[in-house]
């Protein structure tokens, strides 16, 4: 018997149910929850390490080890920028074959070679970024370790995306983290701890959870006539736009921060902003969990030409969504600025103003991660990203330079916030050319965040600022009273259908 014919026998009644757009629709809610679920676990084992690495080494220890991670972030962006086509086509690949062979295999001919040159060039690029995040030297060779596992981790994670395994991906993510929480416990334990062991902690998980990853997607992932032209092309003329997004987006994220804050401020700065980065990045993953749900979901409704549903999320659900969203960030913040100093000492009580805007960041960002990302990827429209991340890397680094020699760190948290509102503003112009929604209600949802900004900023006072945000809240959910309705409704239909 065909092994490949076989396989396909064993995982068909398995996989038949999710290839379906109604079966997105049906479980959005309990994939989002599980993801959600999963990644607090995630963010509890992640802060966890942070903790226990701030004790053991300080805020200058661990702004070392957060350099660390930010350039190796920084390599990677020329490793991932072809990640997003492998979850974007091997979710239209699986919709109507139920394998992920040729999206797979199309990526990974474009990522290893990318990988191999990478590595090869290595004496080009890690002398230079050791010495702009001042990484201690006698780690700097661990760079092209940690670059090497994270990237094919990722690979695989994108594959899971793919089978639209989201549940699993979530799990696996988890386990990493509580890997890396053991592998630092045991250091302690032993007493081993070095800034070179506990960078291994970070290196070996990926490495375990890959082999894991490759057993799942055997079943979905054929091993003959793997090469296939026109897949490899669509996929490449999918991502060759995202390479500039991938390079410059790096430039409108907190790991540049850290380019700006060691060169105007200083190490035991970075290490103190790091704690807030870290807690911005953490709760950031919520909206990029949904934006994978939505991925998944619009890729599904884009294949089967149901349109129509897009458009009615966008309008209905999106602007709710948004305003939810803002009053979560506003509460973690504020949770946040009592908990940091307690948790983590009072070198860190600096941290808390930064936070605030970070998160009002990621509250202004809303619209981008629940819905019209996904929706400008489902259409293979991934210029967008690139328009919008240049005219956002722009910006964010003109205010760094601007901003943080006179406002420290308060400032670099300013120019995050300003380069998340363009990229915003950009990706919802540039998807309204491709779908007709009606821009007041979302509007509506951003005020009260731009309101907390001005408030921040202006009265310098943190409660004032919560609560002006809590008015402006609360005007604005009842302007969008009707939206909000239809959200609930529309939740619950996909709850209901579920549980049947």
């Amino acid at each position: 018997m065909d092994p490949e014919k076989a396989d396909s026998d064993n995982t068909s009644s398995f996989a038949d149910d999710r290839r379906s757009s109604g079966w997105d629709i049906r479980n959005a809610t309990k994939n989002y929850t599980a993801l959600v679920l999963a990644h607090g676990a995630t963010a509890f084992f992640s802060l966890a390490s942070v903790w226990l690495i701030t004790k053991q080494l300080g805020p200058e220890g661990y702004g070392g080890i957060f350099a660390f991670v930010a350039g190796s972030q920084l390599v990677q962006i020329f490793l991932n920028w072809s990640s997003t086509a492998l979850a974007r086509f091997g979710i239209e690949e699986f919709v109507k074959t139920g394998k992920i062979t040729h999206s797979f295999w199309s990526r990974s001919f474009i990522f290893f070679p990318n990988l191999f040159l990478i590595l090869f060039t290595g004496s080009l690029w890690i002398s230079p970024l050791v010495v702009s995040l001042a990484i201690p030297t006698q780690i700097f060779w661990l760079l092209a370790v940690h670059i090497l596992t994270s990237a094919i981790w990722l690979h695989i994670q994108f594959g899971l995306q793919g089978v639209k395994m989201l549940r699993l991906q979530g799990i696996l993510l988890m386990m990493e983290r509580v890997m890396v929480f053991t592998g630092i416990m045991s250091l302690i334990a032993v007493g081993a701890v070095s800034i070179e062991n506990l960078l291994w902690c970070y290196i070996i998980p990926p490495v375990i959870l890959t082999a894991v990853g490759i057993g799942i997607l055997r079943p979905f992932v054929g091993l003959r006539n793997i090469y296939d032209t026109v897949q490899l092309k669509r996929m490449l003329m999918f991502s060759l736009p995202l390479l500039p997004f991938a390079i410059v987006g790096y430039l409108s994220t907190s790991h540049l921060d850290a380019f700006f804050i060691t060169r105007y401020l200083s190490t035991r700065d970075l290490g103190i902003y790091a704690i807030a980065a870290q807690i911005y990045g953490m709760t950031l993953q919520l909206p990029i969990i949904a934006n994978t749900v939505l991925l998944s979901m619009f890729v599904s409704l884009e294949t089967r030409s149901e349109r129509r549903s897009i458009q009615r999320y966008l309008e209905d659900v999106l602007p709710s969504a948004t305003l939810i969203w803002s009053g979560a960030c506003v509460g973690v913040a504020a949770f946040g600025s009592m908990l940091i100093p307690r948790v983590f000492g009072p070198d860190f009580e600096a941290s808390a103003v930064p936070l605030f805007v970070l998160l009002l960041s990621s509250a202004i960002g809303a619209p981008i991660y629940f819905g019209y990302a996904a929706f400008s990827h489902a259409i293979s429209a991934s210029y967008v990203s690139m328009i919008a991340s240049i005219l956002a890397a722009i910006v964010n680094i003109s205010l760094n330079f601007i901003l943080i020699p006179r406002y420290g760190l308060v400032g670099c948290a300013i120019a995050t916030f300003f380069s998340v509102s363009v990229c915003c503003a950009v990706v919802i112009l540039l998807c309204h050319r491709q779908i007709e929604v009606p821009g007041r209600n979302l509007l509506i949802s951003i005020v009260p965040i731009a309101v907390a900004l001005a408030a921040v900023t202006l009265v310098n006072s943190f409660v004032i600022s919560v609560m002006i945000f809590g008015a402006a809240g609360a005007v604005a959910a009842l302007m969008l009273r009707k939206q909000i309705k239809a959200s609930r409704i529309l939740i619950y239909k996909g709850s209901a259908t579920t549980s049947n």
